[in-house]
C-alpha cells in the first residue's frame, strides 16, 4: 500500500530538516475544499535537538516555501512554519500546509 499524501509530507519535512535532528511529536490533517478545488490541510509539530538555534530554524524557514515535495497526485499549495521557544528555551514549529489534488 502506498504511503498517504500526509505520511509523506511529514517523512519529506523531516528529511528537509535533518541537520536539526527533527521529531514529529504531532500531526493530523483535514479534508479540505473550495469551489473548484479539493485536497487537504495538514498540521505538523515538529520539535528539534537541543543544539538547534533559531537563526538556523528561521534560515529552514525562508526556504521552505520555496520546496518541491514529491507527493502523489497532489501539489503543496501553500506551506507555513510558525517557530515557538517554550520556557526551556526549546524551540518546535508548527507547520501548516494545504495540499491540493492535481486529478
Amino acid at each position: 500500500m502506498r504511503p498517504s499524501n500526509h505520511d509523506l509530507l511529514g517523512q519529506a519535512l523531516v528529511h528537509r530538516f535533518q541537520g536539526l535532528a527533527p521529531e514529529i511529536s504531532q500531526s493530523r490533517q483535514r479534508p479540505w475544499a473550495s469551489a473548484t478545488f479539493s485536497g487537504a490541510r495538514h498540521h505538523f509539530k515538529l520539535g528539534f535537538n537541543a543544539k538547534s538555534t533559531p537563526a538556523q530554524i528561521d534560515a529552514l524557514r525562508d526556504r521552505l516555501a520555496c520546496e518541491e515535495f514529491a507527493l502523489h497526485r497532489a501539489i503543496v499549495a501553500d506551506i507555513v512554519m510558525h517557530p515557538l521557544v517554550d520556557a526551556a528555551n526549546q524551540t518546535t514549529c508548527m507547520i501548516e500546509a494545504l495540499t491540493v489534488e492535481t486529478q
